[in-house]
């Protein structure tokens, strides 16, 4: 059946099932055109599927698709942010943890190997000067043995809080300052007993009691 033509203005005339943009498609055919004349048509036509049975090819995205999207991406920001945030802090807590781990070495090997039983309460061969690492301000070593971390440089909410460490004789019991030859049975991490001001979910995995 041949196909009908129809005119929409004296500028620009149309098959029906043809596309008046897309001058390559195999349903589109423009003869002539004015920009004023084609810009007044797809005003005419915008957002319709047809127009006097001409088919019109709609492209781009609609409202509520870019709506979608949108609360997508709120979404996946809402928890993602926090959780990296969460996760960076982790890890720098991690390094002043790292930092405090050659006191923790020195304090073994003093209260293991004393000689005595009375605990050193300053000379625990611990470099202990402020400003030892980027996140560590400060590590302080009492006559038990505790061990207590400054933080610095990490946030605001975190900076000057204390991480402590203590050595235990047995799963609950600390270490006494006539103590020295016994040896440690583990060390507690983190303890707001002891001194910890950090909030315990912001502690990394191996250091939460």
């Amino acid at each position: 059946m041949p196909l009908r033509r129809t005119k929409v203005s004296p500028f620009v005339t149309l098959r029906r099932g043809t596309n008046p943009l897309e001058t390559d498609a195999p349903t589109c055919h423009v003869t002539a055109f004015s920009l004023t004349v084609l810009e007044a048509f797809a005003k005419t036509v915008e957002g319709c599927e047809s127009y006097n049975g001409i088919a019109i090819q709609q492209d781009g995205f609609t409202l509520i698709e870019l709506m979608i999207v949108a609360s997508i991406i709120g979404i996946l920001a809402v928890v993602a942010i926090p959780a990296y945030q969460g996760y960076a802090v982790r890890t720098k807590l991690a390094e002043v943890l790292l930092a405090a781990s050659s006191c923790r070495t020195s304090v073994t090997e003093v209260i293991e190997t004393a000689m005595d039983s009375l605990l050193p309460s300053d000379d625990w061969g611990c470099h202990s000067d402020p400003g030892l690492t980027q996140y560590v301000e400060n590590i302080a070593i009492d006559n038990r043995g505790k061990i207590s971390v400054t933080i610095r440089g990490i946030t605001p909410a975190l900076n000057g809080r204390i991480i402590t460490l203590v050595p235990l004789k047995d799963d609950v019991n600390e270490f006494t300052n006539s103590d020295g030859g016994l040896q440690i049975y583990r060390w507690r991490c983190g303890a707001t007993a002891d001194g910890t001001t950090v909030n315990p979910n912001s502690l990394p995995g191996t250091c939460r009691g």
